[in-house]
């Protein structure tokens, strides 16, 4: 976060805290439809605190200005920084060279917390090639066939996400979390890192995963007709993957760590036992 959202945050707090009481403020937390007591705290100003950060982050600031000028319009509220001027943040201008500038809510969610949370945006068919979105929020974000060859998703969340024929060619996917049935049918995840990688009830059907770094995931997910053929399993929890007789895992490596199915035989398709 640069200097000038520093000083803007500081001076929208100090102002809310002065001019609302707390009724005042579970009354604007109601009208935008958050729920007071969620917000982290105890005391006022801590509450003040969090509600600015939960709608900055949803790109919701100038809900809570307008807000603000209708009960007290006697108060100076400052001004929301204008993205365009806010370069300091390399994430933020990387993705407005691609992207442009009309698409305001992606710029507010890149920048105000100095995290990621783009959760339920429509990217598909973006291009998000070479991208550093390492520790995003993606959660139910729609990514259908949009381009994240070699961008950095390392303990993103996309839980849900919609990853229909995504290009995740070398992406980095390191520890992320593909819970609530994510959906990469068809993905392009080759030669891609999950090592680590926590997913559940994922579609995986057809999705292509040769070469690709499988390591330790956990992996109770659909893999019918996926091609895993020179995957890296050692050490992955394959135990309540089902259709994994119809994948492909010719040349696939895996050791005494790896767990499959009760009854599945690896070998019979092709796995390699490495003994290390």
């Amino acid at each position: 976060m640069n200097n000038g959202q520093t000083d803007y945050f500081r001076e929208l707090r100090i102002l809310i805290d002065q001019y609302f009481g707390e009724n005042d403020l579970k009354e604007i937390s109601f009208d935008l439809g958050v729920e007071y007591e969620s917000l982290e705290g105890d005391a006022k100003p801590i509450k003040v605190i969090s509600l600015i950060k939960h709608l900055a982050r949803r790109g919701r600031l100038q809900e809570l200005i307008l807000l603000l000028t209708k009960e007290r319009g006697q108060v100076n509220w400052p001004v929301i920084p204008e993205p365009a001027q806010q370069k300091e943040d390399m994430r933020t201008t990387s993705f407005l060279s691609r992207q442009g500038l009309r698409d305001e809510q992606y710029q507010i969610a890149l920048h105000w917390d100095g995290e990621t949370r783009m959760r339920e945006f429509d990217l598909s068919g973006r291009n998000l090639s070479r991208m550093n979105l390492a520790g995003a929020d993606l959660a139910g974000a729609k990514l259908r066939g949009a381009d994240l060859n070699e961008s950095d998703l390392s303990k993103a969340d996309l839980s849900g996400a919609d990853l229909h024929r995504a290009n995740l060619w070398n992406a980095n996917l390191s520890e992320a979390r593909l819970l609530d049935r994510p959906n990469l049918f068809h993905a392009d995840l080759n030669e891609a890192n999950l090592r680590r990688v926590k997913m559940f009830a994922a579609n995986l059907h057809g999705a292509h995963l040769r070469h690709a770094d499988l390591s330790e995931a956990e992996l109770p997910v659909d893999l019918s007709r996926a091609d895993l053929s020179a995957a890296n399993l050692r050490g992955a929890d394959l135990s309540g993957a089902y259709k994994l007789m119809y994948a492909t895992l010719s040349g696939a490596e895996y050791d005494t760590n790896t767990q499959w199915p009760i009854g599945f035989d690896p070998q019979e398709l092709g796995a390699i036992l490495i003994d290390d």
